[in-house]
C-alpha cells in the first residue's frame, strides 16, 4: 500500500473527479450495480428476452435455464427419493 502511495504523482493543478466505472464517465447507480455484481453473473439472458418468441416461451426457457423446471436431472440432483427411471 505504502508502495501505491508513494507512486502517485501530485501536480500544481486543480483536482478532477473522474467516474470510471461505466462509459459515460459520468456516476450512475446502474455502473455501480454492474460493478458489484460482475462476478457474480452467470450466463446472461438478454437473448432470452430480445427473441422474437411468445412471453409464455421467453419464461420457460429461463426458467429452463435456472433448474427451475422439475426435469428427471434436475430432480435427481434435488436428492429425489422417486424412481429414477420415471419420465
Amino acid at each position: 500500500m505504502r508502495a501505491t502511495v508513494a507512486s502517485w504523482r501530485l501536480s500544481e493543478g486543480s483536482d478532477q473527479i473522474v467516474w470510471t466505472l461505466g462509459g459515460k464517465k459520468k456516476f450512475t447507480t446502474k455502473s455501480v450495480y454492474e460493478h458489484l455484481e460482475r462476478n457474480l453473473a452467470g450466463c446472461n439472458y438478454k437473448w432470452i428476452w430480445k427473441a422474437k418468441i411468445p412471453l409464455k416461451i421467453q419464461i420457460f426457457l429461463w426458467q429452463l435455464f435456472q433448474d427451475a423446471v422439475l426435469t428427471r436431472d434436475v430432480m435427481s440432483r434435488r436428492r429425489w427419493a422417486g424412481n429414477p427411471k420415471c419420465s
